[in-house]
């Protein structure tokens, strides 16, 4: 008599993606959109039977007293040609689905799947994010390091200038002062005649002002040179600031990192097999049960007729 096919059980698994789930930082953008949503459910969807993804779901397995005595190996082979994922329809839903001849055992086994699914974006968001931070830090000691240089340099360069110091109002009215004294003592010098002490004055009076004027002319040249060089010390510092304020955002990202990926219905042990189908698993007990009843009928007819016993 033909052996009975034993029924399997199928348990299925939802699972929303956000759209543009965002799996990759760099170091300019921290994250990197990905081109499409359907690109990305693809990607998921590979993803999430990928082999490590399913070893690790096996070792979940086999961890949780869920593998039925089997090898974390022989759980990741039986995941590998059970399980199958697809996209649902046009929105962001995956359906994760196994077989397996016990319900409970497909249940389990699909929920671990998904589980592990969701744990390893995590583990990858947190990579992402350490990468991020790591590049960031390593900018960051580099600013820090051009911003003390464009300062050191700009310091440099005003002690050389030491003659140098004031300001454009400090000589224009030093100027302006002098300029106003000079008309005075000329006005003075030309009633006094030939006034020795009139003369000095305005000959004081003009060594002065050709010697501020000097000090303005070197001034203003300082300042040709320095002010670039404090620009650049200010530019350097307020990127510096800025970068540090980006590694802080990337270090309080890795305390709120979550998945991508929501479990919008875990798998239940299915009440109903699967395979074979309810009218085939009729007609297979009807043809037992008539091929039994026909085996037994003959039986007893050979028992009644004459010369069967001895």
């Amino acid at each position: 008599m033909a052996s009975v096919q034993p029924p399997s059980y199928t348990a299925s698994a939802l699972l929303l993606v956000e759209p543009s789930a965002r799996t990759v930082l760099d170091f300019e953008t921290v994250v990197t959109d990905l081109t499409s949503d359907r690109v990305g459910l693809e990607t998921q969807v590979g993803l999430m039977t990928a082999p490590p993804t399913l070893a690790a779901a096996a070792e979940r397995l086999v961890a949780a007293g869920e593998a039925g005595g089997r090898s974390t190996a022989d759980v990741a082979d039986a995941l590998a040609s059970r399980i199958s994922a697809r996209s649902e329809g046009k929105g962001n839903i995956l359906r994760l689905t196994l077989t397996a001849e016990d319900p409970a055992v497909a249940a389990a086994w699909v929920n671990a799947v998904s589980e592990q699914f969701l744990a390893d974006q995590v583990e990858r968001k947190h990579a992402g994010i350490e990468e991020a931070r790591a590049a960031l830090a390593t900018r960051v000691a580099e600013l820090a390091g051009e911003a003390q240089a464009a300062d050191r340099a700009a310091a440099d360069f005003r002690s050389t200038q030491a003659d140098a110091e004031g300001s454009d109002d400090f000589y224009l009215d030093r100027i302006a002062m002098l300029e106003d004294k000079l008309v005075e003592a000329r006005a003075n010098e030309a009633m006094a005649g030939t006034y020795p002490e009139a003369r000095q004055r305005v000959a004081l009076l003009e060594d002065a002002l050709k010697e501020v004027r000097a000090g303005y002319a070197r001034f203003q040249q300082t300042e040709v040179v320095l002010a670039p060089l404090q620009d650049e010390a200010a530019a350097a510092r307020h990127i510096l600031g800025e970068m540090r304020e980006r590694l802080s955002e990337v270090a309080e990202q890795a305390r709120f990192a979550t998945a991508d990926t929501v479990v919008l219905a875990a798998a239940t042990p299915p009440q109903q097999p699967s395979s074979p189908a309810r009218g085939l698993l009729a007609v297979m007990g009807a043809a037992t049960f008539g091929l039994l009843a026909a085996l037994l009928a003959v039986a007893f007819d050979q028992m009644r007729r004459p010369g069967a016993r001895r």
